[in-house]
């Protein structure tokens, strides 16, 4: 029978445990549970000690933080002692922290050397980062060329690598079958490594050229799964592929919410197009102006051009020749990115436009468009002024 005053076994074990910090206590006392943060300053406290694995798991989440970098100083010092003893990836990660300024000085020269060293040291991450980078830039002799590290990157299988062979064959020598094949080899090794970049790649040459092997399934099958993994470009194009096979309400509702995942993701070109399908349907007028809108303050030439014309015509019953002139000066303005014809369709409306303004609109104009952010497009307004003054001096008509 047990009494109340009877001292029953475990009492004073249970009483320890209670007052216990936690199940990694020195003790081994069970207490207040273990938090994330508490669990990292531990793993940390161990790595200063010298624990290697220790060392190598804050060296594996600085890896994974921001930008590739230590997230807090003691991460960095900790990363810093393993890149002494030349272990590779310990390198890699101190040239990130010092590339992009977190925890360690921003320092450009010391973290591509930093690279460098994560480099020559095997890492093929490195190789491949060192040699992008440095695609162009001579080095000296003796010294491995960033072709060679990239090359043995690719051969290793790093996808960014293979995707990035591929890239530079069809740059040098797109129309060479040869090169076409070779990048086909690439890209297809990148694309069993379910890496988005080849997938997308893989699909896009097999739409250029017919000497190379592909079938509609593939094809397919390529683009999806470059989108299903993320890839902006990817999700717009399979957007725009599906729109056009779209044979239901429901194939169309699927193909726009690919390319709303790429617009709302950054991609101009899918805001765009979005923009262009909901202004196809009743009631989505507002949406399709505030893609349309979103795109042209990017700086998509289309848009730019799009909204121009919508201010000018008054579609939504107010006619803003100023605004219209801004957006259309903008879109004229030229690159080697830009598109010329949409280039000169804006030119040709902006003049058109330019002959129904006053004087006092036109300086509005000038002055919206700033001298010193957006001088080319002010040129460009200017020009359509100065053109139409010679011609009305000549007699002429705008």
């Amino acid at each position: 029978m047990r009494h109340e005053d009877d001292e029953q076994p475990g009492e004073d074990e249970r009483a320890d445990n209670d007052a216990g910090d936690g199940p990694h206590d020195p003790a081994g006392h069970m207490g207040a549970p273990w938090t994330i943060e508490r669990e990292q300053a531990w793993v940390r406290q161990q790595a200063m000690a010298g624990s290697c694995p220790s060392q190598l798991l804050v060296l594996q989440r600085a890896q994974a933080g921001p930008d590739g970098a230590p997230a807090d100083a003691q991460s960095l010092e900790i990363c810093r002692k393993l890149a002494e003893t030349d272990h590779a990836f310990a390198c890699r990660v101190m040239a990130r922290a010092h590339l992009a300024g977190r925890c360690a000085d921003a320092d450009t020269a010391t973290g591509w050397a930093w690279m460098k060293k994560a480099a020559d040291l095997g890492d093929l991450e490195a190789m491949t980062q060192w040699a992008i980078e440095h695609m162009f830039t001579e080095v000296s002799e003796g010294e491995s060329r960033p072709m060679d590290y990239l090359y043995w990157a690719a051969v290793n299988r790093h996808p960014e690598a293979m995707v990035t062979m591929a890239r530079m064959l069809l740059w040098r020598d797109p129309m060479a079958p040869a090169s076409r094949a070779e990048a086909y080899g690439w890209l297809t090794l990148g694309a069993t490594a379910d890496h988005a970049g080849s997938l997308f790649d893989l699909w896009r040459l097999t739409g250029m050229a017919d000497d190379v092997p592909t079938t509609e399934a593939w094809r397919n099958y390529w683009l999806r799964r470059a989108a299903e993994l993320g890839l902006r470009a990817a999700q717009r194009e399979w957007g725009r592929v599906q729109w056009e096979r779209a044979q239901s309400a429901a194939d169309r509702s699927e193909a726009e919410g690919w390319l709303h995942k790429a617009a709302s993701g950054g991609d101009l070109e899918a805001a765009f197009v979005l923009a262009g399908i909901l202004g196809t349907r009743q009631g989505a007028a507002d949406a399709s102006r505030g893609w349309m809108l979103t795109a042209a303050r990017a700086g998509h030439q289309g848009a730019q051009r799009d909204v121009g014309r919508f201010l000018a015509d008054g579609a939504d019953g107010l006619c803003r020749p100023t605004e219209a002139a801004v957006w259309l000066s903008r879109a004229v303005v030229p690159s080697p990115d830009r598109d010329e014809a949409i280039g000169n369709s804006a030119l040709e409306q902006l003049q058109q436009l330019h002959g129904t303004m006053s004087e006092a609109q036109c300086a509005e104009v000038l002055a919206l468009l700033s001298p010193d952010i957006e001088a080319d497009a002010r040129a460009v307004f200017a020009g359509v002024c100065d053109l139409a003054a010679q011609m009305q001096r000549a007699g002429g008509t705008v």
